[in-house]
This record gives C-alpha cells, structure tokens and sequence, in this order.
C-alpha cells in the first residue's frame, strides 16, 4: 500500500487497511499460549456445546 492514498468511502479505506490481512493469518499455526494447538484445533474444544 503506498504512504499515502485517498480513499472514496470509509469502506474502501478499511479494505485498502485491512483487507489483505486476511492472506497473511494462518489458522493452522500452532501457538505456544494454545498449549501448540493451531487455532483451528482450539476453538472447537473451548465452545460452549450449542
């Protein structure tokens, strides 16, 4: 994303933001604080029984 960009709306703005962030999280990575679980795996466990 360049330094600087004018943006028609507040949405356009968010996805110049943050949109892309979205390729660069990895669901499967394990992580330490989950007890080196991938979020994927975490989650499920820690829900509440619907």
């Amino acid at each position: 994303m360049p330094a600087r960009r004018r943006c028609r709306s507040q949405a356009e703005a968010w996805r110049a933001r943050f949109g892309d962030s979205e390729g660069f999280y990895d669901p499967l990575r394990r992580h330490t604080a989950l007890g080196y679980r991938s979020p994927v795996v975490y989650e499920p466990e820690t829900r509440p029984d619907r």
